[in-house]
């Protein structure tokens, strides 16, 4: 009975701590979420009262994409993916208008998509958005149920909105970037604490565990330079950002005396 006991209460911990663990997921992502809902919003509105287009599918679809970007040249990104889904929906109808849907016609359109995108960008989000454009009009929406070019203009209008959305609903990348400083620092100062008392106790294993540790510190370093560029990327273009310019450049210039502190505890344990 007892042993019954203790397991059910290990279950019930477990489904508390899963439900912590999502809640907190759900917070970390309340941003996004407020970002890609508006955006979508926006981007629907924009393509049916002002641009007049009859179910514009493509302006909210772009604009959620683009939103969903993360890491660094968050922008560049969109601006190429935005690109890309329109030319690759403008390929398609045009190449669907003329002969039809079918095999190989879809051969057709990623062929066409494909060279169009090499010739016009050497980014790879540029071919992957064509071709997925030119697919999607091939198959699900092709121009006989309607649109046109408009979808074409409705993929610019949801990159566009997305753009704006970033620009205007910001993340904070100085708090990222400081709590990944403070990870990083923190995993250096205990494994040095833990190479210091290894070489007392002459502890061979407890040398491997700290260098372990300390090679798989560079998911961290790589956060932290990724916070640094989206930080900078946002202070570019955010007003609401112009602000923290100093500090953004700040936690730039520390990436480097981070990323040595870094390199050399891993050369000291190894």
């Amino acid at each position: 009975m007892a042993k019954k006991k203790l397991g059910t209460i290990a279950r019930l911990n477990e489904i508390d701590t899963s439900l912590r663990n999502r809640l907190l997921r759900v917070r970390t992502r309340v941003l996004f979420i407020m970002q890609s809902a508006i955006g979508a919003g926006l981007a629907y509105w924009f393509a049916v009262e002002v641009a007049g287009h009859f179910l514009p599918f493509f302006a909210p679809m772009a604009c959620v994409i683009i939103l969903g970007l993360t890491g660094g040249e968050r922008v560049k990104r969109a601006v190429e993916l935005t690109l890309g889904c329109a030319l690759g929906v403008g390929v398609g109808d045009l190449i669907i208008m003329q002969i039809g849907s079918g095999y190989l016609q879809i051969f057709a359109v990623v062929f066409c998509a494909l060279t169009v995108a090499s010739f016009v960008s050497k980014s790879g989000l540029v071919s992957n958005q064509m071709a997925v454009g030119g697919i999607l009009i091939s198959t699900i929406m092709p121009p006989g149920d309607g649109g046109g070019f408009d979808r074409m203009l409705d993929a610019l209008i949801g990159g566009v909105v997305g753009i704006l959305v970033i620009a205007l609903l910001p993340s904070s990348p100085l708090r990222a970037g400081r709590q990944q400083v403070a990870n990083v620092l923190g995993i250096a100062s205990s494994v040095l604490d833990d190479v210091a008392d290894a070489l007392r106790a002459k502890d061979s294993r407890a040398l491997d565990a700290a260098l372990t540790a300390i090679r798989n510190s560079q998911t961290d370093v790589d956060k932290l330079k990724t916070a640094a560029s989206s930080g900078k990327e946002q202070a570019t273009i955010s007003p609401f950002q112009w602000g923290n310019r100093g500090r953004i450049r700040s936690l730039i210039r520390i990436l480097s005396p981070v990323d040595n502190t870094i390199r050399n505890s891993r050369v000291l344990a190894r």
